[in-house]
């Protein structure tokens, strides 16, 4: 009778958390390609992508003896994959692309900082109720909005049904229009 994937993925794991380096380039082999995939749509970058994976895996083999703590290994890894993309956005997030300045006055003119800080608000104010969403439904939303994921992804990568990412994803996006509503109630009432 074929094994499972999930029993052997539970089979490596254990071997791993023992020590043993074949199960783990196992491990590695059968997983990195959908890693670096996934890794690929935070990043825009195959070589990035690829360092993150392999950084991922290198500190799974340093802390093997915490593999038996573990649930559900796939999910892990992506789960991990995805914060070091996030990390590694954050960090070069400050990089901006600047236009040569053709014509001086057309550029000053379309340059208006009341909108470019209503904007900063704006964003602000999401950033700011994404925060107090609960840890699953913020995942997805961060996933699905921010990480371009599609619902059967996220699905996978969690091991949730499609229905569940539709319906986090839809309690989110009302808590943050709920939260934006009264911001904006709230500043009027300043004004």
């Amino acid at each position: 009778m074929p094994v499972s994937e999930k029993e052997q993925l539970l089979t490596w794991q254990q071997e791993i958390a023992a020590g043993n380096q074949r199960s783990f380039d196992q491990l590695f082999r059968c997983l990195y390609g959908r890693l670096v995939h996934f890794a690929v749509q935070f990043v825009a970058s195959s070589e990035i992508a690829e360092e993150i994976v392999s950084d991922v895996f290198s500190n799974l083999w340093l802390k093997r003896d915490t593999l038996p703590g573990i649930h559900n290994l796939p999910v892990y890894l992506f789960v991990a994959v995805k914060h070091r993309c996030f990390n590694h956005r954050e960090q070069f997030s400050t990089l901006h692309v600047q236009l040569e300045q053709l014509d001086d006055g057309m550029l000053q003119d379309l340059h208006d900082p009341e909108k470019e800080l209503e904007w900063k608000e704006l964003f602000h104010r999401i950033d700011m109720a994404v925060a107090t969403l609960p840890a699953q439904c913020k995942m997805i939303f961060k996933m699905v909005k921010e990480g371009g994921l599609k619902y059967r992804e996220v699905a996978a990568i969690l091991d949730i049904s499609v229905k569940t990412v539709e319906t986090q994803l839809y309690r989110a996006t009302k808590k943050i229009k709920a939260a934006l509503e009264e911001g904006e109630r709230e500043r009027h009432l300043h004004q």
